[in-house]
């Protein structure tokens, strides 16, 4: 049986957002929508879907991790195969899910058995619509490599998986969530396999592409409190995963310079992100974790 729900995390999402609903209505079995204490506004716009989704409303913020938890469990107690996970503000191509449950079932019975994951090919919106790929999703030929890690969005994941092994670090809060459940599953002898011919599309909005000594850098303004989280939650996974996965660690934390440089290059608010970020490195090293105490809604 292949039966798929769409868990889908809100928080002060923009109208368009029905947009991306009509776009998987039809693809999944079930839609579940967890609203994680958005404002009037959004509320007001998720109720007038009420009769074409599943609404779970939370009172507050608690954090991507545990509103993503609050729909997983959902959809385990609704009997599901596969959960999808989506951001907000990402669509569904029209051969997504399909193309990847097909190249699922061509694999052999011990692969089956280790696969926990099945993840799409990323394209930003504007290279998708320019037809700027050459990703054959009509007639896909059932191909894949296998990954590390990828981010929730798109991910197509074993219900089976969740209800074995455990949902998201709720303690994470926000941001690097997604990393920390891909190594905990490789950690566990499982695998995440992409799809090459399933495609998940994007909108970066107005990043503009920026050039330094021939380089090329695209700065992402992330808010100070959000690299608070990315900061705190970056030093617990590199300690938690240095030795299992030592290159990763290495890659990311040759990320985490580069972001910084592009900060110093770029961005506003220089020194305000770099007071969040030093202050998520003390916090890790204090054991703290949770939502920032400031944080509100």
């Amino acid at each position: 049986m292949n039966s798929v729900a769409a868990v889908i995390i809100t928080y002060n999402v923009e109208n368009d957002f029905r947009q991306r609903i009509n776009k998987l209505k039809g693809k999944v079995d079930e839609i579940v929508v967890v609203d994680n204490g958005s404002k009037i506004e959004t509320i007001n716009m998720l109720k007038e879907l009420e009769n074409e989704i599943t609404l779970i409303y939370l009172e507050d913020n608690k954090g991507i991790a545990y509103a993503l938890n609050k729909g997983i469990k959902y959809s385990i107690e609704r009997g599901y195969d596969w959960i999808l996970t989506l951001d907000h503000d990402s669509i569904v191509t029209d051969h997504m899910i399909n193309n990847m449950l097909n190249c699922y079932e061509g694999l052999n019975v011990d692969l089956k058995e280790k696969v926990a994951m099945l993840v799409p090919v990323h394209i930003e919106e504007k290279e998708y619509k320019n037809k700027a790929t050459n990703i054959n999703e009509i007639n896909p030929s059932n191909s894949y490599k296998e990954v590390l890690t990828e981010i929730t969005s798109g991910a197509l994941t074993k219900a089976q998986i969740y209800k074995n092994v455990g949902g998201y670090d709720e303690k994470l809060f926000i941001d690097l969530v997604d990393h920390d459940y891909c190594l905990s599953l490789n950690k566990k002898g499982f695998k995440i396999l992409q799809v090459d011919s399933a495609i998940l599309i994007h909108n970066l909005g107005e990043s503009v592409e920026k050039r330094v000594l021939g380089l090329k850098m695209i700065p992402t303004n992330h808010s100070p409190l959000r690299r608070y989280y990315m900061s705190r939650n970056r030093h617990y996974i590199w300690d938690k995963y240095k030795e299992d996965f030592p290159s990763w660690v290495l890659t990311d934390k040759r990320r985490f310079i580069t972001e910084n440089l592009k900060i110093i290059l770029f961005e506003d608010k220089k020194i305000e992100k770099f007071k969040y970020i030093n202050k998520g490195i003390k916090d890790y090293k204090n054991n703290i974790f949770g939502k920032f105490k400031n944080d509100k809604k």
